[in-house]
């Protein structure tokens, strides 16, 4: 097991990264510049870079462009990719405030679309969802939880909420289509307002896993209700973005 100074430094080394402290392109400093700058030995500079490789957060190129590089597997890539790779994976336009799903912003920016069900199941609702869906408490809700692709990249990690009453059946229907699309033509529902909360978290554990990203990478969490034309919480969400392949569109109209 690497040592306490080993996982320090590579810890070091993973902070400069992320404060894009890198060359163009993603290449980090040398062994002996980088044992400098951290004031510890070349030996513990090639143990720690080696954490990083095995984790996939750093690669090592030979030949003519020699050198240690920051992973483009790496979420924090897109703080050193050129113009000409910033354009070849373009973050998807995704309006807020309005009942248009992902899969619908993903084709309209120009990317292929997939949806990967994960769960579909029927669980006990905390009081967090409960509240927000207006049921009573521990009462039974329709959880489903999708993986959002764009060109075979997981980008969004959705998690949905619905009341059974209104929905009962609907895991059975075919759940990688729009769900909103599914509430109207299957169910009558249609969506009249969104509410909706946008904060920045650290990805974690599974989550990270499913979106392809280390553990600490930016990721944006949206917490929102859908209600319908009547006013009542029909679909309660939180969905992960990936913060490198997903921007927010806002649209305001004062009149």
């Amino acid at each position: 097991m690497p040592g306490w100074a080993t996982r320090k430094t590579a810890e070091e080394i993973r902070r400069l990264v992320r404060l894009g402290k890198a060359r163009e392109g993603g290449q980090l400093p040398s062994e002996r510049d980088l044992a400098n700058a951290l004031q510890v030995s070349r030996a513990t500079v090639r143990a720690a870079l080696r954490i990083l490789r095995d984790e996939g957060e750093i690669e090592t190129h030979s030949g003519r462009s020699s050198g240690t590089f920051v992973s483009k597997s790496n979420p924090y890539w897109c703080l050193y990719s050129r113009a000409e790779d910033a354009a070849a994976r373009p973050a998807v336009p995704h309006p807020m405030g309005i009942p248009q799903g992902v899969d619908e912003s993903i084709a309209l920016g120009g990317c292929e679309t997939e949806s990967v069900v994960l769960e579909a199941r029927r669980v006990r609702a905390d009081d967090d969802i409960a509240r927000c869906l207006e049921l009573p408490e521990s009462s039974d809700v329709l959880q489903l939880r999708r993986l959002r692709k764009a060109d075979g990249e997981g980008i969004v990690l959705e998690c949905a909420y619905l009341p059974c009453e209104k929905f009962e059946g609907i895991l059975e229907k075919d759940l990688t289509q729009s769900m909103y699309g599914l509430m109207k033509g299957e169910f009558g529902v249609k969506i009249k307002r969104i509410s909706e909360v946008l904060e920045v978290v650290l990805a974690s554990g599974a989550d990270a896993e499913a979106l392809g990203v280390i553990d600490g990478a930016p990721l944006m969490k949206s917490v929102s209700t859908a209600f319908d034309e009547s006013g009542a919480p029909i679909e309660h969400s939180r969905d992960l973005y990936r913060a490198d392949r997903i921007k927010f569109i806002v649209e305001n109209d004062f009149e």
